[in-house]
């Protein structure tokens, strides 16, 4: 019985603590960089509306560092793709896709911060329009 009631008590608190955990932990040099990122943004095209949801990716993806490079590893620990830049998009998901939409030419492309931006816009927009969450390559249950 008692365990029934702290587990949603517990859990209710977690999230009211936790609804921010990027504006909590970020240093004043951190949120100047994500401003900059958000700026940029709105500059190649993201609407307004979008834009707490995307400052949110930016920092969970890359603490809104454009050069950040995620490597992913299977069970061997070799190195099997890679996720680039500010949104930390996958090369081995979405290089062609990208290369055909006349976005990019290489993956490294994916590391200039305004073309990553460009880039997941385009992402964003490929999902809605499969009837998806703007955001769900990014899986934040918006």
């Amino acid at each position: 019985m008692r365990k029934r009631l702290l587990t949603p008590l517990i859990t209710i608190l977690v999230l009211s603590t936790t609804t921010s955990p990027a504006r909590a932990s970020e240093t004043p040099q951190e949120r100047r960089r994500c401003d900059r990122a958000i700026q940029l943004a709105r500059q190649v095209g993201w609407p307004v509306k979008d834009l707490k949801t995307l400052r949110y990716i930016l920092w969970r993806e890359s603490r809104c560092q454009p050069d950040s490079i995620g490597r992913n590893r299977n069970t061997l620990g070799v190195v099997t793709s890679q996720d680039l830049g500010y949104s930390q998009i996958n090369d081995a998901s979405w290089v062609r896709y990208l290369r055909d939409k006349g976005l990019i030419d290489t993956r490294d492309d994916l590391l200039n911060p305004r073309t990553n931006l460009k880039a997941a816009l385009l992402l964003a927009e490929y999902s809605e329009n499969r009837g998806l969450p703007r955001f769900y390559q990014w899986r934040t249950g918006n």
